[in-house]
């Protein structure tokens, strides 16, 4: 790493940042400290002091990266310290591991391992992690495979699984056809990506634990679902729930905005169906532009009589990829496809 080198520093655990100045480089002074500081002008008490002092050092050719890590306690606590040290050369690139789950979601930019909904900082199960406060992501069967052209996206609920929304029990779901695991390994055979891009409306609770009761149902389902098919697959969950008479009653009292305890929903969150924001997502995470023409989504709301809604079918026009409706698609699998875009 040539120095001088400019880092800008910003405060990872808060959105009200207020702007931190570059810190630049050197030999005479090569350490950064992250975290609540004049130097970096975080002010936000969400924020630790001294949260990381990062240590850069060139010696012929090999770059080593430094982090100390520190948290004060106050009363009887103790000082928790760790460091880790982490080498890497030029000669030993081609002897990498496999990519981690973290660093394939690197490519969405900032992601955390909560939710953070109605001012309540909620942990996300193993794996899991959130992007922009409004959908959930998770990569299975480590990264994803960015080498695939097509996809095969389909819903969860009613699609590929049937659920009880009464039901609390995370445990409380089955297989809408027993031919679903089949049919998602022919897929996944035969070159497609498998991604779930699914809803759940968990901004309409304004409590913690109801908020957190369906959060853990919604992703111990997906997990234990996902945990049956042996191959890399990506989930998408979009959890802002669309509230327009709610959105549209506040936005005329702008000027109390700021006194209300809670997030106002957004009217038309972008990451949610039918909206195209998680397609924008799984474009981010792969490495190739996917072909829409040999690509589909399968869902259950299609608009029918007794459908709830049509966001599926919304969305898959929306992105301009082919739709099929569950019944269409399972058992069938790809023979239901026309012949034009099956394998």
């Amino acid at each position: 790493m040539p120095f001088p080198a400019t880092v800008t520093l910003r405060a990872v655990r808060s959105g009200l940042w207020s702007g931190c100045p570059d810190q630049v480089l050197s030999h005479a002074s090569p350490e950064v400290v992250l975290g609540r500081s004049p130097e970096t002008d975080v002010r936000d008490t969400r924020c630790s002091r001294q949260h990381g002092r990062y240590c850069f050092e060139v010696l012929f050719n090999r770059r080593t990266s430094t982090q100390r890590s520190s948290q004060s306690a106050t009363g009887s606590q103790k000082r928790l310290a760790s460091t880790s040290t982490n080498t890497a050369t030029s000669d030993s690139a081609a002897k990498r591991p496999k990519q981690s789950t973290s660093v394939a979601l690197d490519a969405l930019g900032r992601t955390t391992t909560y939710l953070r909904l109605h001012g309540f900082q909620l942990p996300l199960r193993p794996g899991w992690h959130c992007y922009q406060d409004s959908v959930l992501c998770k990569l299975f069967g480590g990264a994803p495979p960015t080498t695939n052209a097509r996809v095969a996206a389909f819903d969860f609920d009613g699609c590929l699984v049937h659920t009880s929304v009464a039901n609390r029990d995370p445990k409380a779901w089955s297989l809408r056809v027993p031919e679903v695991p089949r049919v998602l390994q022919e897929c996944h055979a035969a070159g497609y990506q498998i991604a779930i891009i699914t809803n759940e409306s968990l901004a309409r609770f304004k409590k913690r634990e109801p908020i957190e009761m369906n959060l853990v149902k919604k992703t111990t389902r997906l997990d234990e679902f996902c945990s049956r098919l042996d191959m890399p697959l990506v989930v998408g969950l979009a959890v802002v729930w669309e509230n327009w008479l709610f959105s549209a009653r506040f936005s005329q009292y702008s000027a109390h905005q700021a006194a209300w305890p809670y997030e106002l929903p957004k009217p038309n969150d972008q990451y949610r169906k039918p909206d195209a924001g998680m397609w924008r997502m799984l474009r981010q995470l792969n490495a190739c532009e996917p072909d829409l023409s040999d690509s589909f989504y399968v869902g259950d709301a299609a608009g029918r009589p007794r459908d709830h809604s049509d966001s599926d079918k919304a969305f898959a026009q929306r992105v301009g990829l082919r739709f099929l409706t569950e019944s269409e698609f399972f058992p069938q699998g790809l023979a239901a496809l026309p012949s034009s875009t099956a394998p």
